[in-house]
C-alpha cells in the first residue's frame, strides 16, 4: 500500500508522520474569487438511475462516452431512494483515484490508474487513452435535482491532506427540484495531483420509481484546473493605518 495513507475497512488511517505542509488549502473561503475553470480531469457521480449505472469514476465531467468513464449498478430507483451512502474519493499521487461508495449491504469500488488495481472492484488504467496524471487544483461539489418529488442530501464532508494545510469547512444541506446546483469547493495554490488526499461524506437521494431521468437527481465530484485570485489580507502598513484611522474615529466621536 501507499507510504502516506492507506484505505482499512473503508476507513482512513494516515501516518504519525508527514512532511512539512507544502501547500495551502481552502475549503468555501471568502478569500478566494475570480474562478475560471480550465479542464475538469477527472469526476466521480452518484445519480439515482432505474436501469442503468448509478456510480461512475470520468476523465471529465461529461458520461455521453462510455469509453471515458467506468460504472457500477448500485440498484433500482426503488431500492436507492431513501438509502444512505458513505462515500470515499481518494487520490493516490503517481497512482490515481478511487472512488468507493458503502451502505449497510456492502460496499462498491471503481478505480483508475494500474496501481490502484489490488483494491478489487473495477479498474481502468486508462480511460479512453487518459491516465490520470494530469495537474489539478481544485475539486468542487455539486448536488442537482431537476424533479418534483426528489431530492439528494450530503452531510459529514471532509477533506484529508496530510502534507497540506486546510482551512475552512463544509456546509451539509439537501438539494430538491427549484433550488438549482448547490456548490462547494476546495481550492490549492498547489498542484494537488501531486498529493494524497481523500475525500469523504455521506450521500441519501430519494425520487420516484419512474424510469425516465437518470440525470435528473445527482451528486458529482469534479477535479479541475482553474484560475483564482486570493483576497489578500492587509499589509502591516494598511493594518497600522487602519488602527489610526479608528482611532481618529473615536476622538470625532
Amino acid at each position: 500500500m501507499h507510504g502516506k495513507f492507506v484505505l482499512a475497512s473503508f476507513g482512513l488511517v494516515f501516518s504519525a508522520a508527514t512532511a512539512a505542509s507544502a501547500g495551502q488549502v481552502w475549503i468555501n473561503s471568502d478569500d478566494i474569487t475570480g474562478v475560471t475553470v480550465n479542464q475538469t480531469v477527472a469526476a466521480q457521480k452518484y445519480r439515482l438511475s432505474n436501469n442503468n449505472w448509478d456510480m461512475s469514476l470520468a476523465n471529465q465531467s461529461s458520461t455521453a462516452n462510455s469509453a471515458d468513464f467506468i460504472q457500477a449498478n448500485l440498484g433500482n430507483n426503488a431500492q436507492l431512494s431513501g438509502r444512505s451512502y458513505s462515500f470515499i474519493v481518494e487520490h493516490v499521487a503517481g497512482q490515481g483515484f478511487a472512488f468507493f461508495m458503502a451502505d449497510m449491504t456492502g460496499s462498491t469500488i471503481l478505480s483508475w490508474g494500474a496501481g490502484l488495481a489490488f483494491l478489487g472492484g473495477t479498474n481502468a488504467a486508462d480511460l479512453n487513452s487518459v491516465l490520470p496524471n494530469r495537474s489539478f487544483n481544485s475539486i468542487e461539489l455539486e448536488a442537482w435535482v431537476r424533479r418534483d418529488n426528489a431530492s439528494m442530501s450530503f452531510s459529514d464532508l471532509q477533506f484529508f491532506a496530510p502534507d497540506l494545510d486546510v482551512d475552512g469547512s463544509f456546509f451539509a444541506g439537501v438539494a430538491e427540484n427549484g433550488d438549482g446546483p448547490i456548490t462547494q469547493r476546495i481550492v490549492s495554490d498547489a498542484d494537488l495531483s501531486l498529493f494524497d488526499w481523500s475525500l469523504t461524506g455521506t450521500l441519501v437521494g430519494a425520487r420516484d420509481s419512474s424510469a425516465a431521468g437518470d440525470e435528473t437527481v445527482r451528486f458529482e465530484i469534479r477535479q479541475q484546473n482553474i484560475d483564482f485570485v486570493v483576497i489578500p489580507l492587509p499589509t502591516g502598513a494598511g493594518l497600522a493605518g487602519l488602527g489610526l484611522g479608528l482611532v481618529a474615529l473615536r476622538r470625532r466621536r
